[in-house]
């Protein structure tokens, strides 16, 4: 299979099925083949009207939190496609890009985690979109 990426190239992407929920493997989520050849993570939703793309990046070397991160975020992505597309009323790009950046990453596991003070969360959030390139990047 093949999905629109947002500079109107094709990339051949595969099945996301690794949940357990069935809604998670019935979604129209696929990865990128390119992306995880290179240590990428991309991922793509694609409905009849856009083809949703996510990536993510990270200056924290940990492979894990950062594989860990990248799952919740296409959790997230199926779960925030179809609302957003049937309240949407203006026509949408063939392909839209999130691109998100985690300077730092919070472990997923056990422990307790220090949660960021609010003025720490405001410092460390920005959001620019390139509208020319169908992309938001956080």
């Amino acid at each position: 299979m093949v999905a629109k990426t947002t500079d109107e190239a094709w990339a051949r992407v595969c099945r996301l099925s690794d949940s357990v929920f069935e809604d998670d493997q019935q979604a129209p989520l696929y990865v990128e083949e390119h992306a995880l050849r290179t240590g990428s993570l991309a991922a793509v939703y694609i409905s009849d009207l856009c083809h949703w793309w996510i990536d993510i990046s990270s200056a924290s070397s940990d492979r894990t939190e950062l594989f860990e991160h990248w799952r919740m975020l296409c959790s997230w992505l199926n779960r925030f496609v179809p609302p957003i597309e049937s309240a949407y009323e203006g026509p949408l790009p063939s392909s839209l890009k999130f691109h998100l950046h985690f300077g730092q990453l919070i472990e997923v596991g056990h422990r307790s985690i220090q949660i960021p003070s609010s003025t720490e969360l405001r410092d460390a959030f920005r959001i620019d979109a390139d509208e020319a390139k169908h992309t938001i990047t956080m």
